[in-house]
């Protein structure tokens, strides 16, 4: 993961980078369930990947995605309620891409 944001202790880090940490947490558990997302590919791209391979999971890759771009470009301030949202859709997915991995 080339961003430089390492993948240890997110309620350390402001809320911005938090939900960068939660985005990229899944990013790097998809990769390694066969399904990177490629250098030249932007969010948006990378989640229809996702959404193909765990279509039980759209409208959270939609949702964390959605607070990634926010997270990342946008300069409004982030607060701790927004956080809270994207754990837990973070957790739901994580979940998912746990239970996938099980299967044979």
């Amino acid at each position: 993961m080339g961003s430089g944001l390492r993948l240890s202790r997110p309620r350390a880090r402001s809320p911005r980078e938090q939900i960068r940490y939660y985005y990229l947490a899944i990013v790097h558990r998809a990769g390694e369930q066969g399904v990177p997302r490629a250098e030249n590919e932007t969010p948006l791209e990378y989640v229809d990947d996702l959404k193909s391979q765990w279509p039980e999971a759209q409208s959270e890759l939609d949702e964390l995605t959605r607070a990634f771009l926010e997270a990342r470009y946008s300069p409004q301030p982030i607060d701790k309620p927004a956080v809270a949202r994207v754990k837990e859709e973070w957790k739901r997915i994580r979940e998912r891409l746990r239970r996938s991995a099980r299967r044979p």
